[in-house]
C-alpha cells in the first residue's frame, strides 16, 4: 500500500509533459523531432492522415494535430478494456508516445487496440535504459528483442526501428550519478509496427 501511495504522489507531481517545465518541454520538443525524421525516413508523413494518438494529446501529438487531417486521442483508463477511442473511421497512423513503459499490461492494451481500433501502422516509442536506472513511474522499459516478443504475442510485425540518445539538459548530469550515467548511456527506441 505504502508503494502504491508513492506512486500516486509522484503521479500528482507530473502532469502534462508541455505544463511540467520548460526544460521538460525543450526535451520532448526534441525527443518528438528525432521521432518525426524516424517517420519520415521511413516513408510515414502525418500531412492529410488520420492519426490516433494514445494517451494524448502530447508533445509529438500536437505535431500531429497540426499536419493531419483528423486527429483523436484515447479517452479513459489504458489498462483496463475501458478505455474508449473517439473515431469509427480507419486510421492511419497510431502515436503511442512514451505510454509503454508506464503500463501494467502492454500486452493487453495491444490485444485490445486492434479490436477497439483499424489502423496501418503505429509508431511506438520508450527508454530502453537497465532496471537500475528506471524511474519511479515505469512498470516497463524492455530491449528490442523482448518488444519483438511481445509484438509477436499480440499479433504485430516490426516494419522498422531505431535506437536515439534522449537528449538532456546538460545541467542534469551535476545532480547526482544517475543523471550522469543517464548522460552517456540513455538509449531511446522508435519503433514502427502494424498489425499482422
Amino acid at each position: 500500500m505504502r508503494l502504491l501511495k508513492q506512486e500516486i504522489d509522484v503521479y500528482a507531481q507530473l502532469g502534462d509533459e508541455s505544463h511540467n517545465s520548460k526544460t521538460a518541454y525543450k526535451l520532448g520538443t526534441k525527443r518528438a523531432n528525432n521521432t518525426i525524421k524516424f517517420m519520415k525516413d521511413n516513408g510515414i508523413d502525418l500531412t492529410n492522415k488520420t492519426v490516433l494518438d494514445v494517451a494524448g494529446p502530447s508533445v509529438l501529438g500536437k505535431y500531429a494535430a497540426e499536419k493531419s487531417k483528423k486527429y483523436f486521442y484515447t479517452t479513459g483508463e489504458l489498462d483496463e478494456t475501458k478505455w474508449t477511442v473517439n473515431t469509427k473511421d480507419k486510421v492511419d497512423v497510431v502515436l503511442f508516445w512514451e505510454v509503454l513503459e508506464h503500463l501494467l499490461n502492454p500486452l493487453l492494451f495491444l490485444t485490445t487496440l486492434k479490436s477497439k481500433c483499424q489502423f496501418d501502422y503505429c509508431v511506438v516509442t520508450f527508454p530502453t535504459r537497465p532496471s537500475w536506472l528506471w524511474t519511479n513511474l515505469h512498470f516497463h522499459e524492455m530491449r528490442l528483442d523482448r518488444f519483438e516478443y511481445l509484438c509477436k504475442r499480440a499479433g504485430y510485425e516490426i516494419m522498422a526501428y531505431k535506437y536515439d540518445k534522449i537528449p538532456c539538459n546538460i545541467g542534469s548530469i551535476f545532480k547526482g550519478i544517475r543523471p550522469l550515467i543517464r548522460w552517456f548511456y540513455n538509449p531511446h527506441l522508435n519503433v514502427i509496427i502494424k498489425p499482422v
